[in-house]
């Protein structure tokens, strides 16, 4: 079995010479370097002040083993490892070794004792870096664009797996994970870039508003609740599950969680409650409860035996309800309207009162 030297590292400022030798041969003993993974190949790359050697064999017919060198001058190489051959004959090897070194070009040199022959030109296979460099959190729908700091010969990775027809120098993520990029040349990877963890947070569930005794609007969610008029309009300081409204409008509230925004809730019609309104001729009309759940008291001013006729109607202004012969302090029963804002318009067969109050039914 013959010992052969295969590698050698130069440092000289940015140059970086390998003395190699056996990597591969032709039938007649005369050594030839190559390129195509099918056969044998060289490559190197940075890592951490460290050159990871690699390199593949296509035939170790009398190979006994590789002894790494390194050079300051690239005339006078020093050994580093032995590296025993896996004795492959018609078959490919490959073997790693590593030096610190200096540079990033330089030549390769594949030596026998038949002889050397060099190429110019040895390129290390640098770690790509990930741009944006950091860990990110993002919603649900969204998406984050990863660059790789090389052009080409990318592969992507999720973890320790490869992503399958991502190797271009981009990538849209939009699922969780820890992803990281390195080059391939020839079948040879570069070390991998820093790994970046990338988590997706749910959306919270869409609030819904209903409303309380006190006339307050309340979100179904107990925290991150922002209260809008409409839903364009952030109300300053309204954050708090409940809301009261000092004015009437249509109003919604949205939820943020882990930065992360609900749908917009339902729109709420809220009406202020009244209590009290005068008439034309100035006979004032008053309702209590209100908000009401199962009656509303009618009372108004003038003669005891001033009757009137109530009639209910929707927001759309149609008559549900209407009851007539009513006095003073007389109940009117709500208990089959079904929630939300209704007009109570009160009239008296004279004309003395005609007045409309709005109040709602919980």
């Amino acid at each position: 079995m013959k010992k052969i030297s295969f590698l050698g590292l130069i440092f000289c400022s940015l140059l970086a010479a390998v003395k190699t030798n056996g990597q591969s041969f032709g039938n007649d003993g005369e050594p030839v370097i190559q390129s195509n993974p099918d056969h044998s190949a060289f490559y190197a790359y940075a890592e951490n002040n460290i050159v990871i050697m690699r390199w593949g064999t296509g035939n170790e017919r009398e190979v006994d083993h590789y002894v790494t060198e390194h050079s300051t001058d690239g005339v006078h190489f020093d050994p580093m490892h032995q590296v025993v051959a896996k004795g492959a004959i018609d078959e490919d090897s490959s073997y790693e070794d590593a030096d610190a070194f200096s540079g990033s070009t330089g030549t390769v040199s594949v030596t026998t004792p038949e002889g050397t022959v060099s190429a110019p030109g040895f390129t290390f296979l640098p770690a790509p870096s990930i741009s944006p460099a950091t860990d990110s959190a993002l919603c649900q729908g969204d998406s984050l664009l990863l660059s790789s700091s090389a052009s080409n010969n990318n592969q992507w990775y999720n973890g320790a797996n490869p992503i399958s027809g991502d190797t271009s120098q981009t990538l849209w993520v939009k699922t969780p994970g820890a992803y990281s990029v390195a080059t391939i040349v020839d079948g040879f990877v570069s070390s991998f870039s820093q790994r970046f963890t990338i988590v997706f947070y749910p959306l919270p569930e869409q609030p819904v508003i209903t409303w309380n005794a006190d006339s307050s609007l309340v979100s179904s969610s107990t925290s991150g609740n922002q209260w809008y008029i409409d839903t364009t309009t952030a109300i300053p300081d309204a954050q708090a599950q409940l809301y009261k409204p000092d004015s009437s409008a249509n109003y919604s509230v949205r939820v943020t969680q882990d930065g992360c925004s609900s749908p917009f809730s339902d729109l709420y019609a809220y009406i202020v409650p009244m209590t009290a309104v005068t008439s034309d001729t100035g006979y004032q009309v008053h309702i209590s409860p209100n908000p009401a759940t199962d009656f509303i008291r009618l009372s108004f001013g003038g003669p005891a035996t001033e009757v009137v006729t109530a009639r209910i109607f929707d927001f759309s202004g149609r008559l549900i309800l209407e009851e007539s012969n009513l006095h003073s302090g007389d109940m009117i029963s709500i208990v089959s309207l079904t929630k939300g804002a209704y007009t109570l318009k009160v009239t008296s067969s004279d004309g003395r009162i005609n007045s409309a109050i709005i109040f709602t039914k919980l």
